[in-house]
């Protein structure tokens, strides 16, 4: 069992969602960066436009007046403390910062001080919110923690300046608004509703001609598909139609042939036979009479088995159990020994007057030629097997396969239809017309087992 859908329509939604939310992921990186470069930005501009106004007047001040000086100019936006160290340790410090440093050193024209800073700020976890300002200093409005830019200054007077500023001014960060997501759900919306009116388009002519060749394959006849969908599917179901028109145009062209030497053969098969009874008594027109009969069997054999064409039989519904036990009720009936192991219904789709042929066939072998025959009719997944038994001496291995030919008779084989070697044939033909398969073993506690596995039809959505 996989989570990957099996079914067309779902694989292609799948996709479809894959790629939505890879295109959402690759949205939210991309604005990710952008942002942090907007970070940037928006700290240096408001670090410069803050420190450029205060930084002249500072410098001009004495050490005592510095801590009044500064916080007098502290406002909403700028917190600025006068300390005999800077908060921002230049060690902690990663190469943005370093970077943004060096460009505030040069826009305030501090090329000979030192300036630190910190985008994290790590010196505010350190050093506590006492560390802000005047500790008397507590009606000013505070950043919050991890929202904060700490700026250190070394100052002419020997201190040091520590700035706190906003990280960046949340009114002017483009944030990830709904207005973003919300036409790109919509969108990813559409297009999953595209892609699956497309795929319904596509596998909608895909399960007929899917059913029509389930339906082909079992001997069914089927009517030529409409051509439907992309060209592939056209093309696909074009070239089914061909197909099927030629297999049929083949097998009527070979029953038909067959029927016709069949039944021209009838006319010298009685010419032969009248001629005989007119001979005088003896072996030789015994002899004479049993080969015409002989022959006589083996044509109407072929008759039947060109006239019996299964492909001709409507396929219906029926119960497969009542099918074999009337076959069987019919050989009990003529003294033969048939036993019937089935359940009590078993519905199956099939064309029961060539089916119960085939059946009929391999009763009668076992019946006549294996003493007793057992049929042992099951479900399994996906198939049905019937199974019949006997008690005969079996076939060598080695000619299995030959008594599945037409008119091969083996000695120790047991043949059905006067011994025309057909019987199997024919039990093949109108399995194979199914879409099943025949197999015949011998059992390890002696007799034959012949055993038919037809599939069942498959519910194709």
């Amino acid at each position: 069992m996989t989570l990957f859908p099996r079914r067309l329509a779902g694989q292609l939604t799948l996709v479809v969602i894959a790629a939505i939310a890879a295109a959402a992921g690759l949205l939210l990186i991309l604005f990710s960066l952008e942002t942090e470069q907007y970070e940037r930005r928006a700290v240096r501009t408001f670090a410069i436009e803050r420190l450029s106004d205060v930084l002249p007047v500072l410098d001009q001040s004495s050490v005592k007046d510095l801590p009044h000086e500064a916080k007098q100019r502290s406002r909403s936006g700028l917190r600025l403390s006068i300390d005999d160290d800077s908060w921002v340790k230049p060690k902690e410090m990663d190469d943005d910062e370093r970077e943004l440093a060096e460009d505030l050193k040069s826009e305030l024209g501090l090329a000979n001080r030192s300036v630190f800073l910190d985008l994290k700020a790590r010196s505010l976890e350190r050093n506590g919110s006492s560390k802000h300002l005047n500790k008397d200093d507590d009606d000013r409005p505070r950043f919050r923690r991890f929202g904060s830019v700490i700026v250190s200054l070394q100052m002419p007077q020997g201190v040091w300046l520590n700035a706190q500023l906003p990280r960046f001014q949340h009114r002017d960060v483009p944030g990830l608004p709904l207005r973003w997501l919300l036409p790109l759900m919509l969108g990813g919306g559409f297009v999953l509703l595209g892609v699956l009116f497309a795929v319904r388009g596509i596998t909608r002519p895909m399960r007929a001609l899917a059913q029509a060749a389930e339906k082909v394959g079992r001997g069914e006849s089927v009517a030529p598909l409409p051509e439907k969908g992309p060209l592939e599917i056209r093309e696909a179901i074009a070239a089914f139609n061909v197909m099927q028109g030629r297999l049929s145009a083949f097998v009527e062209d070979r029953t038909g042939m067959l029927a016709a030497i069949s039944h021209d053969l009838r006319t010298p098969v009685t010419a032969l036979r009248l001629r005989a009874e007119m001979l005088d008594e003896g072996e030789e027109k015994e002899a004479i009479l049993r080969n015409v009969e002989r022959m006589r069997q083996m044509v109407e054999a072929t008759l039947n088995f060109t006239r019996d064409d299964v492909a001709r039989e409507d396929s219906r519904a029926v119960d497969l159990s009542a099918l074999i036990e009337g076959v069987a009720d019919d050989f009990k009936d003529m003294g033969h020994d048939v036993q019937v192991m089935a359940p009590d219904h078993l519905v199956f789709q099939c064309r029961p007057a060539a089916l119960g042929r085939a059946v009929s066939n391999l009763i009668r072998n076992a019946a006549d030629y294996g003493k007793r025959a057992r049929v042992n009719l099951r479900e399994t997944d996906g198939s049905v097997v019937i199974e019949v038994d006997d008690d005969g001496d079996g076939i060598p291995d080695d000619k299995i396969r030959d008594v599945f030919k037409p008119f091969v008779r083996l000695d120790e084989a047991r043949n059905i239809e006067g011994g025309t070697g057909l019987g199997l044939p024919i039990v093949s033909s109108i399995v194979k017309a199914h879409g099943g398969r025949i197999e015949l073993e011998n059992r390890l506690e002696g007799g034959l087992r012949a055993r038919i596995v037809l599939p069942k039809p498959k519910m194709i959505r």
